[in-house]
C-alpha cells in the first residue's frame, strides 16, 4: 500500500536547469524544471562588484538583468524552492556579447583639405540614444540612417575633437574621438601693397607682402586671378584699374582693393624702315646688283621661303682659280657709327654668305659683319654692326666658297626676305635695341614697333 499523495512525492524531490541567454547589454536567465514543483525563484548578480543585484522569491521561471556592461564576464546564481524548503542552487558563469566600436571617418582623406565631412558609424542597440558633440559642446541626437546592424550620421568637418556616444538615459555606453587638425580654410592676408607710385617709368612694379596661417606655398596673381604666380611681384606696362589675390595650395584666395595704376609712361611707335626695298623679291623692281666675279641672277618661283619668289644665284667658273660668286648691292646714305641691323634667309648646298662692307668690296672695303652658314635647308641668320665711314656701303650676298673649274658642280644658292635696318635712326643713339631682341621682334613684314619713355621695350 502506497503512503502520501503524489504532491508528498514531489515535494520531496527537484531538478532544475538554468539557461542564459547573453546579449550586448542584458542576460536573460531561464529556469527549466527536470524534476518536481518549483515554487519560487531567486536571481543574483555576484561578479562583478559594482553590477551586484538580488531579485529574491519571484514566481516567474525568466528574469532579465539589462543595463549592463558590453563584453563584460558576470557571476550568476539561480535558487529554486519549492513549497516545502527545498532548493536547489546553480551558479553560472557567462559574458555579455562584444560589439562594434563606434567608427570616426574624414573624408576626403587628403594630408590637407579645405572642407570635408565626418561619417560616424554605431552599433545598432535597442532602446539606446545616438549621439555626437564638438570639443566642449552639447551632445545633439544624430540624424541616423539605419541598414542592416549599421547606423551611421555625417556631420561637417572642422578642425577640434569629435566625439560619439551611444547612451542609454544619461549614461554612456559607448564613446569615440577623433581630433581633426587638417582643415585649412582661412586664406592668405595680404598685409601690404607698395610700388613705385610716384615715378613715372616704362612699367610698373607692385610688392605684395601675404602671410598664410594654413598649408602650402602663398601664389599671386596680378590679374584679378586670371593667371598665378610663384614670385610675389607684379609688373605692370599699361595704365588702369588691376586687382591682387593672393591663395594657398587649397584655393583659399583672398583679393585686394582695386589699384588704379596712372603712372605708366605712354607707348611710342616707330616705323620700321627697310633700306634693301624689295628684300622678298616679289616684284620686278630693279636692284642694281654688281656681280661678283662671274654669277648669273634670276627671280625663281621654284625655290623660295616665303611669298612665291626669290633671288637664286648660279656661280660661273670661267677661270682656272675663282674665289666666291654673288652680288653686290650698293646702299646709299648709311652713317657713320649707326648701329645696323641686316638678316635674310638663306639656302645653300656649299656656303652661303651675307657681309656688310663700309665701301666697295673690291676697292679695300673694311667688312663690318660678316656671317656664313652652309645649309641644305633655309636658314634665317642675322647680323648686327656700325660703320665706322661715311663711304659708300655695300650689301653683299654671296658665296665664300672656292670652285675649282674641274670638280665645281656650279650648286646655286637662293636668298628671300633680305633686311637691313638703320636702328640707330629708328629708335634713337644709346637707345638701341639688342641684335637678340631684333631676332624675336623684327621680321621681313614688321611695319611699326613699341617703344616707352626713350627705351625700348624688350620683355
Amino acid at each position: 500500500m502506497l503512503k502520501g499523495t503524489v504532491e508528498d512525492l514531489l515535494a520531496n524531490r527537484l531538478e532544475i536547469n538554468v539557461n542564459v541567454i547573453t546579449n550586448a547589454r542584458s542576460l536573460v536567465v531561464t529556469v527549466e524544471t527536470i524534476d518536481g514543483v518549483p515554487t519560487s525563484y531567486s536571481y543574483q548578480i555576484l561578479e562583478p562588484e559594482e553590477y551586484k543585484k538580488e531579485i529574491n522569491n519571484i514566481k516567474e521561471n525568466t528574469y532579465t538583468f539589462d543595463k549592463l556592461k558590453i563584453d563584460t564576464e558576470y557571476k550568476i546564481k539561480v535558487i529554486v524552492k519549492n513549497k516545502v524548503g527545498l532548493t536547489k542552487e546553480i551558479t553560472k558563469t557567462v559574458r555579455t556579447e562584444k560589439i562594434d566600436d563606434i567608427k570616426l571617418e574624414l573624408n576626403p582623406k587628403d594630408e590637407y583639405i579645405k572642407e570635408g565631412t565626418v561619417t560616424i558609424t554605431y552599433p545598432k542597440l535597442d532602446n539606446v540614444r545616438y549621439k555626437y558633440r564638438w570639443d566642449s559642446e552639447d551632445f545633439v541626437e544624430a540624424d541616423i540612417s539605419i541598414d542592416g546592424d549599421k547606423v551611421t550620421t555625417t556631420t561637417p568637418a572642422k578642425n577640434g575633437t569629435l566625439t560619439a556616444v551611444l547612451m542609454d538615459g544619461e549614461e554612456t555606453i559607448i564613446s569615440k574621438q577623433i581630433t581633426i587638425t587638417n582643415i585649412d580654410n582661412m586664406a592668405p592676408v595680404i598685409e601690404k601693397i607698395e610700388g613705385n607710385d610716384n615715378v613715372q617709368s616704362n612699367r610698373k612694379i607692385i610688392k605684395i607682402t601675404a602671410s598664410d596661417s594654413g598649408v602650402g606655398e602663398i601664389k599671386y596673381s596680378c590679374d584679378d586671378g586670371t593667371t598665378w604666380q610663384n614670385q610675389n611681384e607684379c609688373i605692370y606696362n599699361q595704365n588702369g584699374k588691376q586687382k591682387i589675390k593672393v591663395k594657398d595650395s587649397l584655393e583659399n584666395i583672398s583679393e585686394s582693393n582695386e589699384i588704379n595704376i596712372t603712372t605708366i609712361a605712354s607707348e611710342e611707335t616707330f616705323t620700321i624702315n627697310n633700306l634693301f626695298s624689295n628684300g622678298s623679291f616679289e616684284t620686278d623692281e630693279t636692284i642694281n646688283f654688281t656681280l661678283q666675279y662671274v654669277s648669273k641672277t634670276e627671280y625663281t618661283t621654284s625655290e623660295y621661303k616665303t611669298g612665291k619668289r626669290s633671288l637664286k644665284i648660279t656661280p660661273i667658273v670661267n677661270s682656272e682659280d675663282q674665289w666666291g660668286s654673288g652680288v653686290i648691292i650698293k646702299i646709299p646714305n648709311i652713317k657713320e657709327g649707326d648701329i645696323y641691323y641686316a638678316t635674310s634667309y638663306c639656302k645653300s648646298t656649299t656656303n652661303c654668305e651675307l657681309s656688310f662692307y663700309s665701301s666697295d668690296y673690291n676697292t679695300g672695303g673694311i667688312n663690318c659683319a660678316y656671317l656664313k652658314v652652309s645649309k641644305s635647308q633655309w636658314v634665317k641668320p642675322s647680323f648686327y654692326c656700325n660703320i665706322p665711314a661715311t663711304r659708300d656701303a655695300s650689301f653683299r650676298l654671296d658665296t665664300a666658297h672656292y670652285f675649282d673649274p674641274k670638280t665645281s658642280n656650279n650648286d646655286p644658292y637662293y636668298f628671300d626676305d633680305v633686311m637691313l635696318i638703320n636702328l640707330t635712326e629708328i629708335f634713337g643713339k644709346g637707345n638701341e635695341p639688342t641684335k637678340e631682341w631684333c631676332d624675336e621682334n623684327i621680321n621681313y613684314n614688321t611695319t611699326t614697333v613699341k617703344k616707352y619713355n626713350n627705351s625700348v621695350d624688350i620683355r
